[in-house]
């Protein structure tokens, strides 16, 4: 499947519409796994996550870590690219906050 960027208002008011919905979507997801934090083990484990990935904002971590919690590493697919890495076709990648 190949992107292609949205060119009429229709569709980059549908594009916009999706990313709200996942937006509004990795929200609840991170409310959730925040709230599901009740036991000092599921505590220690997002602490273990966070030291892995430090730089990274308070909630990054925890996204990552509903999502794979064995990851070591984490980056864009330019990145990957430029170190020699290629993902999976048909694969998913890792949902993050952007920096802003």
């Amino acid at each position: 499947m190949v992107y292609k960027p949205p060119t009429t208002q229709a569709e980059r008011a549908q594009a916009d519409r999706v990313r709200q919905e996942k937006l509004v979507a990795l929200q609840d997801r991170l409310a959730e796994q925040v709230q599901a934090i009740t036991s000092g083990e599921q505590w220690a484990a997002w602490l273990r996550t966070a030291g892995r990935f430090h730089t990274y904002s308070w909630g990054n971590p925890m996204l990552i870590a509903l999502q794979m919690p064995a990851a070591t590493k984490v980056a864009g697919y330019k990145m990957w690219a430029q170190v020699g890495r290629q993902g999976r076709q048909g694969g998913t990648g890792i949902t993050a906050w952007d920096p802003v």
